[in-house]
């Protein structure tokens, strides 16, 4: 077994240790030492990162009590030493003694259990037996963890038996055989965990609980500790001081603000949407007194230059409601655009036709046999394209 130096001292970066044995992980080279101050990726907490001999270490498992290192290329050593990052290291021990702190106040604020909990590489997660929450009962579970962070209590771990687990008040008894390590804050909390944590509260630094979601009949919500909070809060702050400055007003009428603004161009959108439709109808029409008689069919043919594409096939279902109509538009832009349409009742499939045309562009279309659309790189052969579909109309294909 792996005598796990961590345990003794979460604050230790460097080490010595033995090759007990090597070995393959996925096809990367892998060590087993006699002691390590790696901490495997277990308990919902990701393993250290650093370097044996230089060699950087990319990854830390745990297979059946043995710590597997596993490197990025082979050590022929049969002694290595080892550091850690401590910033890495620092940061979990931040985030996992907050989340210690935080399921405790879950429980006593909201009598709300930790069904499981990850503490991920930028923003760690909480599952908790709840269906819902509310913004005021967040509020005050993250009040009473940072009255804990803020009193510094003392932080202890120790190895209890199976019988003196019981006697402890830890929130969830481990099923397997002990001996059980467990983490303590004064006072506050008892946990059975082998994750690496502060030895004091105040190290924790602030919690901030974040955005929550339902998950299969409880609530998933995200928090951030220590550094990772104080990220957060400088980038949000320096985000809500410039938008506070682009619309001068201050922060704490930003949110009105917005939301009035909001709420004025969706109105916005929805003249502007009238008035398009307008302009279309307008358009259609236009183009419907440019069509060339091919028989019995009137044929509506254009190219245009940069155009929306919506427009120019909202433009092509329009004209189609004509009776006895044929649609051929194109569209030039970074690539070339064809919407072809015609009226129900006509034999001439545009799905066909369609990819006729597109083989010019380079490109392919596809659709219906009255609506059909595509595209492709050789913009500039659009004209050409518009003009191959309609000699096929007067062919009668």
């Amino acid at each position: 077994m792996t005598k796990r130096l961590y345990f003794d001292d979460p604050y230790r970066t460097e080490f010595d240790a033995k090759v007990v044995r090597r070995l393959e992980v996925d096809g990367q080279p892998g060590l087993i030492l006699d002691e390590t101050c790696f901490y495997p990726t277990a308990g919902g907490q990701c393993c250290d990162k650093g370097l044996l001999n230089d060699v950087p270490v990319v990854d830390v498992c745990d297979m059946d009590g043995e710590i597997v290192h596993v490197t990025s290329r082979a050590i022929d050593a049969e002694r290595v030493h080892g550091t850690i990052v401590w910033e890495r290291r620092f940061d979990f021990m931040q985030q996992h003694s907050g989340q210690h702190v935080l399921s405790q106040s879950l429980i006593r604020v909201l009598d709300a259990d930790t069904v499981s909990a990850h503490l991920g590489e930028e923003s760690s997660t909480i599952e908790i037996s709840r269906e819902s929450l509310e913004e005021e009962e967040t509020a005050k579970a993250e009040d009473t963890a940072n009255r804990i962070v803020f009193e510094n209590r003392a932080i202890k771990t120790y190895f209890v038996s199976a019988d003196e687990v019981r006697k402890l008040p830890v929130r969830k008894i481990p099923a397997q055989q002990g001996p059980f390590r467990i983490v303590e804050v004064d006072g506050f909390d008892h946990s059975a965990c082998g994750g690496t944590h502060c030895s004091r509260t105040g190290e924790i630094g602030f919690i901030k609980i974040g955005r929550w979601e339902h998950i299969r009949g409880n609530v998933r919500l995200q928090f951030l500790c220590g550094g990772r909070a104080l990220k957060d809060y400088r980038f949000k702050s320096e985000t809500v001081e410039k938008l506070a400055d682009r619309y001068s007003a201050g922060p704490h009428d930003l949110l009105s603000l917005v939301t009035k603004q909001a709420e004025e161009n969706k109105e916005l959108r929805k003249t502007v949407k009238r008035l398009s439709d307008q302009a279309l109808i307008f358009e259609a029409h236009d183009l419907i007194s440019k069509a060339v008689s091919c028989g019995d069919i009137k044929v509506v043919r254009a190219v245009f230059d940069n155009r929306p594409f919506d427009e120019v096939r909202s433009l092509a279902t329009r004209i189609a409601d004509r009776d006895r109509t044929v649609v051929l538009l194109g569209n030039r832009s970074d690539k070339g655009q064809l919407a072809f349409s015609c009226s129900e009742g006509l034999s001439y499939r545009m799905d066909t036709l369609i990819a006729d045309a597109c083989a010019i562009l380079s490109g392919r279309g596809g659709g219906s046999p009255r609506f059909a659309f595509g595209g492709g790189p050789l913009a500039a052969k659009v004209d050409e394209a518009v003009e191959t579909a309609f000699e096929l109309i007067q062919k009668g294909q």
